[in-house]
């Protein structure tokens, strides 16, 4: 596991491998984690207090707990937008970063897509300006995708690289996302 931590935004990148393919004892996996800081004094003792992991500072903490419950939080979130006009989630860096889809094996034009959890590709960590400016797949869209041309191993997969739907509800949600987030992004 290594990543970035700061007070701009985080990025961390997580594997529940190790390099020789063994599954790393407790990890994350199915989990999630939640990093967040405090400006209170009283609060930013407690981080340690409590026993969460902190950074060198001490003034930025992180919890983890082993169960991902998004069949339950999903809905949570999308009523808040939709009923409160409220987000949820939202970075406070704004669009610093997102999960791409490389392959972890060799792919030849025609092949479907696995998607998340499969054996063909999985997800890595792009910078938003290196995610806009090469077309990245999100890994999230990638599912069924068909490869329209050869992609070698451990690369990422771009929009050339496959067969999609631009009139399909998920890419129009993903352009309006990018019109948002971003609104120098010409699509």
């Amino acid at each position: 596991m290594g990543g970035v931590l700061d007070r701009a935004g985080v990025v961390d990148v997580v594997t529940s491998h190790y390099a020789e393919g063994r599954e790393a004892p407790n990890n994350i996996r199915y989990g999630m984690f939640v990093v967040f800081t405090s400006d209170e004094p009283h609060s930013i003792r407690c981080f340690s207090e409590y026993g969460l992991a902190v950074d060198p500072t001490g003034t930025i903490a992180s919890m983890w707990r082993p169960y991902h419950l998004i069949g339950l939080e999903v809905g949570t979130s999308i009523a808040s937008v939709a009923l409160r006009r409220e987000p949820t989630g939202t970075p406070s860096a704004g669009y610093v970063g997102e999960v791409g889809c490389a392959t972890r094996k060799p792919m030849r034009a025609g092949e479907l897509i696995d998607g998340e959890g499969g054996y063909a590709v999985y997800g890595t960590i792009a910078s938003a300006e290196r995610s806009k400016r090469d077309g990245l797949v999100p890994m999230g869209l990638s599912g069924g995708l068909k490869l329209v041309r050869d992609v070698e191993a451990d690369h990422w997969i771009t929009e050339a690289d496959v067969e999609f739907d631009e009139s399909s509800f998920l890419w129009k949600l993903r352009r309006e996302q990018q019109r948002e987030l971003d609104p120098a992004i010409a699509v």
